[in-house]
Order: C-alpha cells, then sequence, then structure tokens
C-alpha cells in the first residue's frame, strides 16, 4: 500500500506526526498502512493500484474519479467560505500598481488561468514566482496553496498580494483506490485529528474531516 499527503500547509514534521496516527489506528485494526508517506506529489500515485489515501486537488478528483473513491475532504476554517469548501484566488505583484480588470476578476477567467497552469504542470509556487519576478502578470491557485506558501516562502509572499476570489468550490479530495476500506479510513482520519495537539492541527491548517459527495464537484465542474 501506499500514500501521499502533500506537506498540510508547509508543515512536514506535523504532515509526518498526523499519517503516524492515521497508520497507526488502521495496524491497530489490522489494516495494512505503509510506515511512510510516498515523497512525490499525490496526483502522481493516483494511478497506482496499491493507493491507500491521497490527498488530491479537486480538479485532480473530477478527473479520476472513475477509478477513485472518495473519503472527505478537511475543514480547514478558510474565512468567508463554507467549511468542507474551498476557493480560488488571483494573485499579482504587490509592487503592480495597474490595477486588475475586471474581467481578470471572474470565476471563468480564474479557472482558464488556473487550468492554464495545471495543463502545463507548473506548481502553484512556480507560479507565484513567476510572477512575483515580472515574468507572469498574474497567478491562479487554490487559497490552500496560497496558504501553504505564506507559510513555508514569506518573502515571496511578501511580494504578492491577492486581488481577487472565486465563489466557493469543493475543497481539495481524500481519495483511496481501496474501495472496502473507505469506511476505515474515514475513522482513522478523524480519530487522527482529534488525537492532534491543537498547535499542531493550527500549523497543518486543518480542524477536522467533513464528509463530501460527488455532487459538490460536478458544481465545481459546471462553473468551470
Amino acid at each position: 500500500m501506499i500514500a501521499a499527503l502533500p506537506a498540510l500547509a508547509g508543515a512536514e514534521a506535523e504532515t509526518a506526526e498526523f499519517w503516524s496516527l492515521i497508520r497507526d489506528h488502521l495496524r491497530e485494526h489490522a489494516i495494512t498502512a505503509p510506515g511512510e508517506l510516498e515523497d512525490t506529489r499525490p496526483v502522481g500515485v493516483i494511478g497506482d493500484e496499491h493507493l491507500l489515501l491521497a490527498e488530491i486537488p479537486a480538479h485532480a478528483y473530477l478527473s479520476n474519479r472513475a477509478d477513485l473513491t472518495l473519503i472527505g475532504t478537511f475543514d480547514r476554517d478558510i474565512d468567508g467560505v463554507p467549511a468542507g469548501f474551498s476557493c480560488r484566488i488571483l494573485l499579482k505583484r504587490t509592487s503592480e500598481e495597474t490595477p486588475v480588470g475586471p474581467v481578470a476578476a471572474t470565476d471563468a477567467s480564474l479557472a482558464e488561468i488556473f487550468e492554464r497552469r495545471h495543463s502545463a504542470a507548473e506548481t502553484p509556487a512556480e507560479a507565484a514566482r513567476a510572477v512575483a519576478e515580472g515574468s507572469a502578470d498574474l497567478a491562479a491557485m487554490d487559497v490552500t496553496e496560497w496558504r501553504r506558501i505564506r507559510h513555508t516562502d514569506t518573502d515571496l509572499a511578501e511580494k504578492l498580494e491577492e486581488v481577487a476570489r472565486s465563489d466557493a468550490l469543493a475543497g481539495p479530495a481524500l481519495v483511496t483506490r481501496q474501495d472496502r476500506l473507505a469506511g476505515a479510513l474515514r475513522i482513522a482520519i478523524a480519530a487522527a485529528v482529534t488525537s492532534l495537539p491543537p498547535e499542531t492541527r493550527t500549523s497543518l491548517g486543518i480542524s477536522g474531516l467533513l464528509g463530501v459527495t460527488d455532487a459538490a464537484y460536478d458544481r465545481m465542474s459546471s462553473q468551470n
């Protein structure tokens, strides 16, 4: 079995601690779980038939859900966004005085910029750096990705500012290819979140596990 989670909010040590709690809970119930997380982007393992757990962006779930079972999504306490949801944001350079035009601030244009980055296999950090260095005017990403950059690279974050955000969209999806273990995974993840010290939950940027249905991702698809 394999598992992959992004370093939640850029907190590698805390993410490893969180996984150890999930893993130990699963093993206590005779479920095989890897000792460590895969050192790779989670979207790179979703095609592996041995995938036990991964957290992937909503768009990646939409593209691959025929082969995946949806477990849920984290509650991340994002200001102005309903629990279990996220949103896309648009970033520009703080030194850029020219305001972003109204067309660039629409949900449709946000989706277009986001998908262009995704098609180019550009990471959120790469997109942000391109704007900061002047090789791009705008970057679009999930607000959770922007929060991670602000946590891990304050120098880069200080060069950028949010200028627009989309309506609420389904948040990153926790998925598995082991359909029969989905229920056990939900229980283990929820228990692990509860077991974390409050300061660790804060570092990870999560406060709980929420159930979410395909309907939330269908609504997202219809908005793209």
